[in-house]
């Protein structure tokens, strides 16, 4: 399964596999999170407080066509999916 490339504001990128996570430090504020499979992407506006802990999730999900895909290429194309919870 294609790995998920996981960044917030301008640090450095981390690569998550399935089953894995990704941590970032940040001060309190506006912070904008992305996560790509380098194929699709999706941005999301976040805001902090003071030594709050934010949880994100971000999957790859097929899309409309990926049975398809799957089929007549072997692999189908993911698309990215991200929620705050």
């Amino acid at each position: 399964m294609r790995e998920l490339i996981v960044a917030i504001d301008d640090l450095p990128e981390q690569i998550v596999m399935f089953g894995d996570s990704a941590s970032f430090d940040v001060p309190a504020g506006e912070h904008q999170a992305r996560v790509t499979n380098r194929l699709f992407t999706k941005r999301m506006t976040l805001y902090t407080e003071p030594d709050e802990t934010v949880f994100l999730q971000g999957a790859n999900v097929g899309g409309g066509c990926f049975a398809a895909t799957l089929i007549m290429g072997g692999t189908g194309a993911y698309r990215v999916s991200l929620e705050r919870f």
